[in-house]
């Protein structure tokens, strides 16, 4: 599956969507860093040009870029077109990056980052839960052996 780091922004809790003028512009200004390549059903990608194929990329989807598993030389190169687009880096967890090594909770995602507690919290309840029926189940089924085979051992 992968860990996905994406380029968003938003403004007050509302996503406002990058567009690709706007990206073509910032990755115009980083000195060949980034090249953008349109693919086959207008996917636009971002890549590195002197890593050639080998490079790590980032897809524009929804509005967001995102790239999966980024390095910290690409997360980076992701900060810094971030920078450009007013926009900023999020990881999978609701981490927003300042720095490659470093992150926040961004106040935008406070709701979100909540909700993910709160169904954090109602899972382990689940499992919990399932595990004690699951015990009791068990329980219950030796107890169950044990009274047949007393019914056996007495007939």
């Amino acid at each position: 599956m992968g860990y996905h780091v994406t380029i968003l922004r938003t403004i007050d809790g509302q996503l406002h969507p990058l567009s690709r003028e706007e990206i073509h512009a910032a990755v115009a200004g980083m000195d060949g860093k980034l090249a953008a390549e349109h693919r086959e059903g207008g996917e636009l990608r971002l890549y590195r040009p002197l890593q050639g194929r080998a490079s790590e990329i980032m897809i524009l989807q929804d509005g967001e870029l995102w790239a999966k598993n980024p390095g910290k030389t690409f997360l980076a190169l992701m900060l810094e077109l971030a920078g450009k687009l007013e926009a900023r880096v999020r990881g999978d967890e609701l981490e927003t990056y300042r720095t490659p090594d470093l992150t926040y909770a961004h106040p935008d995602d406070l709701p979100l980052i909540e909700a993910a507690r709160v169904e954090s919290r109602q899972q382990v309840r689940r499992v919990q839960r399932q595990g004690w029926i699951v015990r009791l189940a068990a329980l219950g089924t030796v107890l169950l052996l044990a009274y047949l085979w007393r019914l056996y051992q007495g007939a």
